[in-house]
């Protein structure tokens, strides 16, 4: 039965492997997660390398860096279901990995926007959603400055090929075009306020989505991934200046993730993703506030009732 297809259908991997078959999985699975972190962490600090090497004179290493970059962006690059497939063993690093769907997302006579929540450090579980093969229709949304980081986007975006930027006039013609989509509305934020003590999730003011939603006729498909709070431990505090960093599009996040190499997240987990039940959207080229607040309202209903399904009610907090 395809995972479409079915209600409440459950994948669990890393379960019931033995030998060195799990072994080698779990091994691989760690190579190309430690590929997907490295390559993220270059699309921020590369640019800032290049500035620093520029200002103090280095101007050697400063051109191979700018020449390393600008490469990828003259090589045409096609999707390869190869490397899709090689990509896909990225969850093997983790202890187990599901998916639960509430309702089929196949056949559907309207466009949907998953709204993946919550984000974690690296969104681990966004990744692995994003090479599942019954999600191939979908078009994972990024930040621009990581989407267009140029290793990253050459390796590991368009080889995929179902990425894309989250920018606005991005997401108006993606919506345009009437594809399915899915973001992470927390963003760089909550990234930011990521905790392994709780979960947080950074929503009361995120709007933007559910107006664009609404003006294109989207319904809105809640996400909650299990575990992806276990997956890094977050320095806490400082919150004002670390939003503020925020708001200029700079990461905030004094992570550590696995012991033997700390931008690694842990592996020790057990990641889950529940979608949930599409949220119908009417289509209003201009939505009003009160429209957009009581289909935000309708989203963040949705996404705490998949949460506390299987998670203490006192350990979320909405920011």
């Amino acid at each position: 039965m395809s995972l479409m297809d079915g209600k409440r259908w459950d994948r669990i991997i890393g379960c019931g492997w033995s030998g060195m078959a799990y072994l080698f999985r779990r091994v691989l699975g760690g190579i190309l997660f430690f590929l997907y972190v490295a390559l993220w962490i270059y699309g921020y600090v590369s640019p800032l390398c290049f500035v620093y090497w520029m200002v103090t004179g280095w101007y050697v290493p400063a051109m191979f860096m700018f020449l390393l970059g600008i490469v990828p962006y003259f090589v045409d690059v096609k999707p390869s279901q190869l490397w899709r497939n090689l990509l896909y063993n990225g969850r093997f690093y983790f202890r187990s990995y599901a998916v639960e769907f509430d309702e089929k997302l196949g056949n559907r006579d309207k466009p949907f926007l998953l709204c993946v929540a919550p984000h974690g450090i690296f969104c681990s579980a966004l990744g692995i959603l994003a090479t599942e093969q019954e999600f191939s229709h979908v078009r994972f949304l990024m930040a621009p400055l990581v989407y267009y980081a140029p290793f990253f986007n050459f390796l590991m975006l368009r080889t995929v090929g179902n990425f894309g930027s989250v920018s606005p006039a991005e997401l108006r013609r993606r919506m345009e075009s009437r594809e399915n989509l899915a973001i992470v509305p927390g963003g760089i934020e909550e990234s930011t306020i990521h905790s392994k003590a709780v979960n947080r999730i950074f929503l009361r003011s995120r709007k933007g989505f559910v107006k664009y939603a609404l003006r294109y006729g989207y319904d809105l498909v809640p996400v909650w991934v299990d575990g992806e709070s276990q997956t890094y431990f977050n320095a806490q505090g400082g919150w004002a200046w670390r939003l503020a960093l925020n708001r200029h599009k700079l990461p905030a996040v004094a992570a550590f993730g696995a012991w033997f190499c700390p931008i690694m997240p842990n592996p020790s987990v057990d990641l889950k993703a529940h979608v949930g039940t599409p949220i119908v959207l009417p289509r209003i080229e201009n939505p009003t506030e009160a429209d957009i607040d009581m289909y935000h309202t309708k989203y963040a209903s949705a996404l705490v009732e998949l949460y506390l399904r299987n998670n203490d009610p006192s350990l979320l907090e909405i920011w």
